[in-house]
């Protein structure tokens, strides 16, 4: 599945669980998405963060992007049924955004 996104920003942790032993690499990518308001139960306006695994190169490659930054984003679903980002490409900066 292939569509347009708003990225806030990218992050990558890694080292060693303390509880486990374990290595860990986790490659993020903060999207935002639009938070639309639509009944008398639920009021919002502008956007939510949410936050998608993506491949560590990935979010290497992206973190020489000036954020935020509209990327081309192929996406996925893994094992556990949540979507995680396959491939991106930069598109350009939002013009609202820039200065």
């Amino acid at each position: 599945m292939k569509q347009k996104m708003l990225i806030a920003g990218v992050s990558r942790r890694q080292g060693v669980s303390k509880k486990t032993g374990n290595q860990y690499d986790v490659a993020i990518v903060n999207t935002l998405q639009p938070q639309i308001g639509t009944d008398a139960n639920y009021i919002a306006s502008g956007f939510k963060v949410v936050e998608m695994q993506a491949p560590a190169a990935l979010v290497v490659q992206a973190m020489s992007q000036n954020f935020p930054c509209t990327f081309d984003v192929e996406m996925g679903i893994r094992g556990d049924g949540k979507l995680e980002i396959l491939a991106m490409s930069a598109e350009q900066k939002p013009a609202a955004l820039v200065k």
